[in-house]
């Protein structure tokens, strides 16, 4: 959620926003999904191959989406042959929600991990229901006042809104398979933390990686506890997914899920990981006396938390809380309101 400085790829479609998909290299295709709610619009790739484009991202579930959708099916891929599989890098809605669409309209195949297909199948089943009460805990102990856990019970439901339903089955993608998409192979590379088991696709030539939200250019990924694994530590998981990346081979341009192309991987990724470590000390030193999750919205983030934005704040929170846990630099006590209170050991 943190604004930080990325180096942007030095031959990066500014442009990329606006009118026909740019070709960033012979076959690779990268246009700009529009999403109703910041940062605007998600980055999905169209790979040409004589048998058949593959996408790689989708988008959220929006009339708009749906329009710009019909303009690149009926023109890049309508012109050169048919859509024959959907990559999907992970399940939040800003990158599945127009799959299920796709699938239904074209017959072509929707490939993910086995991790993010049946958690995106679980939140759609969950997400027809009231909020769980699992949930509302979760939210108790992190310190929401009464008034902010009645409006999430009101306003649950919305993953369900943001997608159209994923198809019945599903090719999965495993870490180190390889996709051959026009002339060119694709190693299938997996990173938990901003989700279960993200996919990024790279160019085993070294030209070019699609990277999901695994790194951003300009902002950190959301990072959060999920409510459905409360003692999850996916803060750690996504750094040393990090660290793993720095050892990948170098590409050309980086494709974010969002944001303009990154020069190089690596270096972003050490810079992500020294953000979050000193973000890590601040909370420490934070925690003197005992806090809430909620109480350090302002050690952590440089904007205000909004009601709009408590739910990935206070996950990103306990994320780190989680992780100075883990590493037996904090304790957790719970009070009789079942509220959660850290303090460094």
């Amino acid at each position: 959620m943190a604004e930080s400085a990325g180096k942007a790829a030095p031959d990066a479609p500014s442009h990329m926003a606006h009118g026909d998909p740019v070709e960033t290299c012979p076959g690779v295709f990268i246009a700009r999904i529009p999403l109703p709610k910041p940062p605007g619009s998600v980055n999905v790739a169209l790979l040409h191959d004589v048998e058949g484009w593959t996408v790689f991202d989708t988008g959220v579930r929006s009339a708009a989406a749906e329009a710009r959708w019909e303009t690149l099916l009926e023109g890049l891929v309508g012109r050169r042959g048919h859509l024959a599989r959907i990559v999907v890098s992970h399940m939040h809605s800003d990158h599945s929600g127009m799959a299920g669409w796709l699938a239904q309209r074209s017959g072509a195949v929707l490939a993910m991990s086995a991790a993010e297909y049946l958690t995106g199948r679980m939140l759609e089943a969950v997400n027809a229901g009231p909020a769980p009460e699992a949930a509302v805990a979760y939210q108790r102990r992190a310190g929401w006042p009464e008034d902010d856990i009645a409006a999430y019970r009101a306003a649950f439901g919305g993953y369900r809104k943001a997608i159209h339903p994923l198809p019945g089955a599903y090719v999965r993608l495993r870490e180190g398979d390889s996709l051959s998409i026009g002339g060119r192979q694709w190693q299938v590379r997996t990173i938990a933390g901003h989700s279960p088991e993200q996919v990024c696709l790279q160019d085993t030539g070294g030209n070019i990686l699609l990277a999901g939200d695994t790194v951003l250019s300009r902002i950190s990924p959301n990072v959060s506890v999920p409510t459905w694994e409360p003692e999850a530590n996916p803060l750690q998981d996504w750094l040393t997914g990090l660290e793993r990346l720095t050892r990948w081979p170098r590409t050309q341009m980086v494709i974010p899920g969002h944001g303009a192309p990154i020069a190089d991987a690596a270096a972003r990724a050490r810079a992500l990981v020294a953000e979050h470590e000193a973000a890590l000390a601040r909370v420490l030193e934070a925690l003197d006396q005992p806090r809430r999750a909620i109480d350090l919205f302002e050690t952590l983030f440089h904007k205000p938390v909004t009601r709009a934005t408590r739910f990935l704040a206070s996950g990103e929170s306990l994320a780190h809380l989680h992780s100075l846990r883990a590493r037996g630099q904090v304790a957790p006590r719970t009070d009789e309101r079942g509220v959660v209170w850290w303090q460094r050991v």
